[in-house]
């Protein structure tokens, strides 16, 4: 019964230190993976999917997290950013914030984050004093981001003043998201009030 007991333990033993070398092949090959990235400059800002540049920005109407409506309509006229993202999504957790607190102190355009759960996590919520400038839409069917042909997350559109596709690409912080501004032309921060809801 003793030997029986052992020969177990000894397969057991085996079977662990073989999951452990896979798990560590496999860690060297994500490490491999992450340096490549670096080396290249970090994340394209191109990726497959996602409205051709120049293409018309698709209409939506919307629920926003404070309980109004935003709609594509209210945005027409100017530079604008279209954030899609998903509430758990650790990228997204990440942006959004961000970026909504950058719209509110105008270091960017103005921001639609359009979320694509009807719950949200409460550091999404606009930040006080951002008179409009960063919005929280809710799209739990994934209509809108269907619309933007998007298929990750986050996925940031720059619209220009005439309702175009200037620019997009993956985004996970603000300084990604300076950059898909600055290939969008140079579009910064166009002064005006408040999106109207």
């Amino acid at each position: 019964m003793t030997t029986i007991v052992i020969y177990l333990l000894a397969a057991a033993v085996v079977f662990l230190g073989l999951v452990l070398a896979g798990a560590v092949r496999s860690m060297d090959d994500l490490g491999r993976r992450v340096k490549a990235l670096e080396e290249g400059g970090g994340l394209p800002h191109r990726l497959p999917g996602g409205l051709s540049i120049g293409a018309p920005e698709p209409s939506f109407d919307l629920a926003t997290l404070e309980g109004g409506r935003v709609r594509s309509a209210a945005l027409s006229g100017r530079s604008h950013v279209i954030a899609l993202a998903d509430p758990g999504c650790e990228a997204c957790d990440e942006l959004v914030p961000q970026l909504l607190a950058a719209a509110a102190v105008e270091r960017v355009p103005p921001v639609v984050a359009i979320a694509g759960s009807s719950r949200v996590p409460g550091e999404w919520s606009p930040p006080v004093g951002a008179n409009g400038r960063a919005i929280v839409a809710l799209d739990p069917d994934g209509t809108t981001a269907e619309a933007f042909g998007s298929d990750f997350t986050p996925h940031v559109f720059v619209v220009d003043a005439g309702g175009s596709i200037a620019a997009h690409g993956p985004a996970g912080n603000v300084a990604e998201v300076g950059r898909l501004l600055r290939d969008a032309d140079g579009i910064r921060i166009v002064p005006g009030g408040p999106i109207d809801v």
